[in-house]
Order: C-alpha cells, then structure tokens, then sequence
C-alpha cells in the first residue's frame, strides 16, 4: 500500500492512524511542508504541519479475506477503511483517491461498495479499480473478486 496525505490542515500535530494487525512495516517514502515526521507501529505522527503540505507512507497492509461463495466459488473480499477526517468531536470533509490493481489472471471483480453515486465516481476495467469523491463522515469500501479457474 502507498498513500499519500495532501494539503493536512495546519496544526501542531495530525496523526495517521492504521487498525492493529493489519499493517506492518510503516516507511514514509516523502514529505513536504511539515516539521518533523515520526512513524510508532501503527501510526504516524505528523509535527508543525504547514500550508500546501503532503505526507507519502508505505506499508504492507492485509485487506484482502477469503469470503464464502455459492456453488463452490472462491470469493474473496478486500475491504479498505474506515476512512475518516475527525478533529475532536466531529468529522470534517475528506477527498479520497485510490486505485486498486489485481492480477486478472487470476481474480475476476464480481462488485464494488460503495458504487458510483453523486459526488462518489468509480470506474474498473480489467486488472484495476479507480474510486474517487468527497464524504463526511466514516467510509469503507468493498470489492468482492471470484477467482478464476487454473
């Protein structure tokens, strides 16, 4: 997983926060317009965060769980989130942008939650899916892939 945290707001301290156990190995690739960056084991923690600043980390993160099928069929279920942008007791608007690549030698994308709505585009094609939009609030997503047969 490669993320990158653009235009932060402008406070002391910001953290990125993952769910325990499923990253490892935090790295941050870049950073720009911040003091200081300092990566805990599930966290990173961003200092003096200034106008125009971005935060890029890598991680090996497990999202993707086997999910049971009728008739047999393999299923597997990759879930992303939650996504949130929470300042003490509310949630603030929060643009998200990602794209997730699969070999489609050996998956076939079945569905995508959440799907395409107002303010919330989502095109795939084989190999890959693109989601983009705005929310407030908590967001999760999901894709459900049937693996192909030898």
């Amino acid at each position: 997983m490669i993320q990158c945290h653009s235009n932060l707001d402008a406070v002391p301290r910001l953290d990125i926060v993952y769910k325990p156990g499923r990253v490892r190995d935090i790295k941050v690739l870049s950073y720009r317009n911040v003091g200081s960056v300092t990566v805990g084991r599930y966290d990173v923690a961003v200092m003096d965060i200034q106008a125009d600043s971005q935060v890029c980390v890598r991680a090996f993160s497990r999202v993707l769980y086997p999910a049971n099928g009728r008739g047999g069929a393999r299923l597997y279920r990759l879930v992303n989130g939650l996504f949130m942008r929470r300042f003490l007791d509310g949630y603030y608007p929060l643009r998200l942008e990602f794209t997730v690549s699969y070999p489609e030698r050996r998956l076939e994308l079945i569905s995508v939650k959440p799907g395409a709505q107002l303010g919330w585009n989502v095109r795939h094609d084989v190999g890959w899916v693109f989601m983009q939009g705005r929310f407030e609030g908590q967001l999760m997503t999901q894709m459900i892939f049937e693996e192909k047969p030898d």
